[in-house]
Parts: C-alpha cells; structure tokens; sequence
C-alpha cells in the first residue's frame, strides 16, 4: 500500500552494481521518534508484507541472506560487531561508550550480551531486513520503503524490532495490535538493532545522544 523504488537501469560496473530508479518523495526520519500515525502506516506495510503468500517467491529467495533470520544467529553476529569494534578501540569496554546511561540499563545490556536467547518455533514470511533507515515521511506519514537488498524470507519478528527500536515501546505496543508476534522475538530484535546502531553511529563519530532513551527504554523493559 505504499511506494517502492521503480528501477529503471542497473549498471554492472567492475567492482559494484548501481540501480536507478526513481525519486520517492519524503524523507528520512531525523530522530528515532515515530508518531501514531506514522506507525499505524508502518503497521499496515508490514501487514501487507508479511502476509505476501510466500507460493510465488522464486526458488532461490529462500536459500539467501540467511545468516540473521534467527534470534541466535543476528545476535551472535551482533556480538562479533561489538567484539570487532572494542578491539578496534583498544580494549575500551562498551560502559565507556554509553557511560550517560544509568548503571542498571548497562548491566542489563551486559547480561544481555552475555545470556544467547532461545530461537523456537516461529512463521516465515517476506521480511524487509533493515527498516530501521530506510523508509521515507511525507508530511508526517509513510510514503515510500527503499533499499530492499536485505529482504528474503525469514522472522517476521525482525522488522516489527527495527521499528520499536525507532519508536520504543509505545511504537512496539502499537504495532503489535496490528501485526500480532512473539512479543518476546520482537523485544529481542529491538534490542539487536539498537546496539548495532549504537555501533553504527560510534564507528562514523556521530552522536549516541538521541539513541540513549532509547537504549535505557529497551533495556529497562
């Protein structure tokens, strides 16, 4: 129910491959903050999304990218992110990262980090795989979804955590009216993307302060 990029050319270059297609109008969001509106359009895309009837995915989809599509899997890789990064850092712990934070979310996010979660049984469907910036607002609500090079079939439960990790738990408690999951898949892919932003943000120098609420609120929860 919502735009996506209509490629118009893809260039096979030596060293990359280059699509164009055309400009979707709106914008990136500019703080993780989701307002109610805009989750009830982000509810009704990842309705629409997942519950694509997955008999006309072509046979190789499902053999890609599927190192994240399990708890177990995006957080061990999370956690060789986090490994890398200290490393690179020389020895810095993550505390000293996100030292604004209160004492109890940093032991939370440490027993987090040290405690590998449970996958169990779960439904497969299309997943997105990185809403977290990739999708554009247009006076206030959803107008396009971009970059689809992370979508294959997999948890559900990961898109509905890339949204609770813009828009926290209000944003969580909404979308989960409309698209029903494990509440406790979804609390951890939340958890996921936020430290990989985190990561993200600390690798390019850019400022954690904005995200901060957002850490104590996930690990608060």
């Amino acid at each position: 129910p919502f735009a996506v990029p209509e490629i118009l050319e893809i260039d096979v270059g030596e060293a990359q491959l280059a699509a164009r297609t055309r400009l979707l109008a709106g914008r990136s969001l500019a703080q993780p903050v989701i307002p109610p509106a805009l989750a009830d359009d982000l509810a009704a895309f990842l309705s629409a999304l997942h519950t694509a009837p997955l008999a006309s995915a072509p046979p190789t989809i499902t053999a890609v990218r599927r190192l994240d599509t399990t708890p177990t899997r995006a957080w061990a890789r999370l956690r060789a992110r986090i490994a890398r990064y200290l490393l690179h850092r020389g020895g810095d712990r993550l505390p000293d990262l996100l030292a604004d934070l209160p004492r109890r979310t940093i032991a939370a996010l440490e027993r987090w980090l040290a405690a590998p979660p449970t996958d169990g049984p779960t439904s497969h469907a299309y997943v997105h795989g990185d809403l977290v910036t990739n999708f554009l607002v247009h006076d206030g609500r959803l107008s396009g979804v971009l970059d689809w090079g992370d979508s294959t079939v997999g948890d559900p439960a990961r898109d509905l955590g890339c949204l609770a990790a813009l828009g926290g738990v209000a944003t969580l408690d909404r979308l989960l009216t409309i698209n029903p999951a494990d509440r406790r898949r979804v609390e951890h892919y939340w958890r996921l993307e936020l430290v990989d932003v985190v990561c993200d943000l600390a690798d390019a120098g850019q400022p954690l302060a904005p995200w901060l609420p957002r850490l104590h609120e996930a690990f608060d929860a």
